[in-house]
């Protein structure tokens, strides 16, 4: 994987596998905020079920906004002379281009108690409005 992955390039690596790649550089997660990885290390797809709620919107998983923003490609890697077995699965992370938002705004005036609609992160929340 040193061939494919520089060595200060910060990789994700999903913990069933992390052991077993000490010598890349996993991204910061300091302060709540994640740093934009460029790779991601995963183990066989059966530990997938592990390995996703690190992932998942449902559970708050720390790299859901990675997810947001970016896509993951997989990247072939084999060993040598054994063309049939792959060593680790490995992504690029490639950040999507970000387009302007549509901003509408609207003021109204209300009598009494009113609630304010949350704010909604397209792509994560899967939140229906009624209207």
């Amino acid at each position: 994987l040193a061939e494919v992955i520089p060595g200060d390039a910060g990789v994700i690596l999903d913990w069933p596998v992390a052991a077993a790649y000490p010598c890349n550089r996993p991204v910061s997660l300091a302060l709540g905020a994640v740093e934009m990885p460029t790779w991601r290390i995963g183990g066989d797809p059966s530990l997938l079920g592990l390995a996703g709620i690190s992932f998942a919107p449902d559970h708050a998983g720390p790299f859901v906004p990675v997810l947001a923003v970016a896509e993951q490609v997989l990247v072939p890697t084999y060993l040598v002379n054994k063309w049939d077995r792959e060593v680790a699965t490995v992504y690029r992370i490639s950040p999507r281009p970000l387009a302007s938002p549509d901003v509408s705004v609207s003021h109204s005036v209300e009598l009494g108690w009113s609630r304010q609609p949350r704010l909604v992160v397209p792509g994560v929340d899967d939140v229906k409005t009624v209207e």
